[in-house]
């Protein structure tokens, strides 16, 4: 699962990154994860790390934000970190 970097898009807004997992918990009790990919600026890691392992899930934390100042991923950061995540 790739963790959205902004959160004012309407579906997480107010939310942080370990509220949205655990949100996706509470409405799909059944979901396994296995890991999730968050950007390496990600507030509250500790919590975050809680959240996904409820999931079954690792975080792995590696910088996926665009540079031009969006709420977005930069594709190529995010191909790398998928490249990275899959050769594990």
């Amino acid at each position: 699962m790739v963790l959205n970097v902004g959160s004012g898009d309407g579906e997480t807004s107010g939310l942080t990154r370990a509220e949205h997992l655990q949100v996706l918990a509470e409405h799909m009790p059944k979901l396994r994860v296995d890991i999730v990919l968050a950007d390496s600026d990600v507030a509250h890691p500790a919590a975050l790390t809680e959240a996904a392992a409820a999931l079954g899930a690792t975080v792995i934390r590696a910088p996926l934000a665009a540079t031009d100042g969006s709420p977005s991923h930069d594709v190529d950061l995010l191909a790398a970190a998928f490249s990275a995540t899959l050769s594990r």
